[in-house]
């Protein structure tokens, strides 16, 4: 049973979050609401894979939720705040120990994949084994019909190749007696050397084989042709001392003055059906215990999808609340600089200024991140949009004129697609911002373009601003990941994140193509099942990315 894996996580990820919701912690008065953020790191670190990097996030964690019990400023009576600091570590080792439980039903996964293919390889090489055998057996008999009609003129029998033969064989006359036995064979069925000729042939078969096997016998000397025994059936050979065995024998027919005699050969398979069994049960046991498994994974996977909704719902109303106390201290900084800053010294304005630049800054993060946990909540609808509405009124409401000439935005007739228009705005909002923000010395141009490929739309967002190095063409989506310093451009390295989920949420995948110097192109597809659109597509305008 093969599974899609999911996609890991680099551990700095979740190192990140943690100073982030640390620094929350000890600088916004909201109780138990930031320490129970840590658990989102600790379902980070689980995303890595690897069991000592959720152990390190459940231990930095917890000292971090005790740490901010003696350096944050939520008030409230003692007691509570100590049982609300242990509710949220109880909450971080849950979810650690959830964690680490899935991590090694993965390793134990892999590992009994690893012991099938190791049987199944092993049962390659006893069958290729059996080959060898069988193919030499059929070059023995080969060898025999050769010499059939110098055995017919010399009234002789091939004894002394039989007997050289390393498989078992034996020779029956038509009366079903034996008059040949190689070594091999009375080795194999516990014989001395001649006590088996004159015998029947079904002395060798257990007994309830023997009263059918005289019809079988001359139902093949009436059309005898080389052929295997007992096609599609399971065969048995019996020893002197009553032991049984599983065979496989090859049917070889000759003519002589004598009469006609039909030489076989005899394989004993017992090792390969002990494999065969074997390898039977194991599937039989690895079924079960998938199924096992399975079940308890589905368990697990309901309990995080439940967990996963909950911290969404959290993480949004979180977040929504952070701005009310953020905005205060913004405010009354701001204020307190009006107020007294010509009485402060010059390294007190600057520490003023400090703390109200933090505030602004942690409120854009915050912002950014209610827009995330919106992009990643999928509960609501995909219904038939206009894209050259969402891309007007994104244009709307960016905050410049695009009527003085200091900025060109243009767009192709786009079509309609499924989508959510709110999220689609935000969409080429967050591209038009990106394309003005990391514009060059020229006057910035954005376009929009569209094409159609294989049942879906293919939009593009081009510029002509400072490019992208191609080493970071794909980091650039992931949250938190700036490629330049904060002094250098603004912003909280979120909106294209936010993209990428709300594209992903459309069904489609985005990317980006730059040459440094001479602008990025962002492309995104969207299905176009189910939508119709007369929508007039030119190649002359757009340039498909292979």
């Amino acid at each position: 049973m093969e599974t899609k894996p999911h996609r890991r996580y680099p551990l700095w990820i979740a190192a990140v979050a943690a100073a982030v919701i640390f620094l929350a912690d000890i600088l916004v008065e909201l109780g138990v609401a930031i320490p129970l953020l840590y658990v989102v790191v600790v379902l980070l670190a689980c995303r890595s894979g690897s069991e000592r990097g959720v152990w390190t996030a459940a231990v930095g964690c917890t000292l971090l939720t005790l740490v901010g019990l003696f350096l944050s400023r939520s008030g409230g009576e003692p007691a509570k705040i100590i049982a609300n600091r242990l509710l949220s570590a109880s909450a971080v080792w849950i979810a650690a120990a959830t964690c680490l439980h899935i991590l090694t039903l993965q390793k134990q996964q892999a590992q009994r994949a690893k012991t099938a293919e190791d049987l199944a390889a092993e049962s390659r090489r006893r069958q290729m084994e059996d080959h060898k055998q069988r193919r030499a057996l059929q070059s023995v008999l080969e060898d025999l019909r050769h010499e059939r009609e110098r055995l017919a003129a010399s009234n002789s029998r091939p004894s002394a190749t039989v007997d050289a033969a390393p498989t078992a064989m034996l020779m029956v006359d038509s009366g079903g007696r034996i008059v040949l036995a190689n070594a091999r064979a009375n080795e194999l069925f516990g014989y001395q050397p001649t006590e088996l000729l004159g015998q029947a042939i079904e002395v060798l078969m257990p007994e309830r084989f023997r009263a059918e096997h005289p019809n079988h016998r001359r139902d093949f000397l009436t059309s005898p042709a080389a052929r295997p025994m007992g096609p599609g059936r399971d065969l048995y050979g019996l020893r002197k001392d009553g032991s049984e065995f599983p065979v496989s024998v090859g049917l070889s027919p000759f003519e002589t003055e004598e009469g006609t005699f039909v030489l076989s050969g005899i394989v004993d398979i017992t090792e390969s059906k002990k494999l065969e069994e074997d390898q039977r049960k194991l599937n039989s046991e690895l079924e079960r215990r998938v199924k096992e498994r399975t079940a308890e994974l589905d368990e697990v996977n309901q309990a995080l999808k439940n967990t996963n909704a909950e911290l969404e719902q959290f993480a949004y109303i979180a977040s929504h609340d952070l701005q009310e106390p953020l905005r205060k201290v913004s405010a009354f900084c701001e204020l307190l600089q009006e107020e007294v800053g010509g009485e402060l010294s010059g390294d007190a304005n600057q520490y003023i200024g400090y703390v109200v630049d933090g505030a602004r800054r942690m409120r854009a993060l915050i912002s950014d991140l209610l827009m995330y946990s919106r992009a990643t909540r999928t509960g609501r609808q995909l219904v038939v949009t206009d894209s050259n509405a969402a891309w007007d009124e994104a244009v709307a409401l960016m905050d410049f004129d695009p009527a003085d000439g200091s900025v060109q935005i243009t767009r192709d007739n786009l079509p309609h697609v499924l989508a959510e228009k709110v999220g689609l705005v935000q969409l080429f909002q967050n591209l038009i911002s990106n394309a003005l923000k990391y514009r060059s010395d020229a006057t910035p141009v954005v376009h929009a373009a569209i094409a159609q490929r294989d049942g879906e739309w293919l939009f593009s967002v081009s510029d002509n601003g400072i490019g992208i190095e191609p080493q970071y063409l794909e980091t650039i989506f992931v949250i938190f990941k700036r490629l330049h310093a904060r002094d250098a451009y603004s912003g909280t390295g979120i909106g294209l994140a936010v993209c990428k989920k709300i594209v992903e949420r459309l069904g489609g995948t985005i990317w980006a193509e730059s040459k440094p110097g001479e602008g990025t192109t962002f492309y995104f597809t969207v299905p176009n099942e189910g939508v119709s659109s007369d929508v007039c597509i030119s190649d002359e305008n757009f340039a498909t990315a292979d």
